[in-house]
């Protein structure tokens, strides 16, 4: 073997995304990351309230440049509207997360009640 030639190890594979359900105005999507991996916020602001939830692995959560929140297995982290995430995985081992979208909520109505 030839010590002036280094072998790098290959890129971590592209991020895959997976809508899993999207019913009134709800969605959720499995996002699958390879150690190191990274899910770069799309640079528009989002409209919707993000719940992100590891289901395997840790990754780091990057909201703009002020906030970085590390999540382990089986944490959350609610992420409020106009906020898009940047996700990186924990470079040992895979991530698997849960993204549910939350529409934005109506104001509720009370009911009129009446006596008779």
């Amino acid at each position: 073997m030839n010590s002036l030639i280094t072998t790098l190890p290959p890129p971590p594979a592209a991020p895959s995304t997976t809508t899993i359900l999207t019913k009134s105005g709800f969605s959720c999507s499995l996002i699958t990351l390879a150690p190191g991996a990274e899910l770069p916020a799309s640079g528009a602001p989002a409209t919707d309230e993000q719940i992100l939830f590891v289901i395997e692995g840790e990754a780091a959560v990057q909201l703009g440049d002020d906030v970085t929140t590390m999540l382990g297995r089986e944490s959350a982290l609610l992420i409020p509207s106009g906020r898009e995430p940047g996700i990186v995985a924990n470079s040992g081992s895979w991530t698997k997360l849960l993204r549910v979208q939350v529409p934005a909520r109506t104001q509720l109505v009370s009911p009129l009640v009446t006596m008779n």
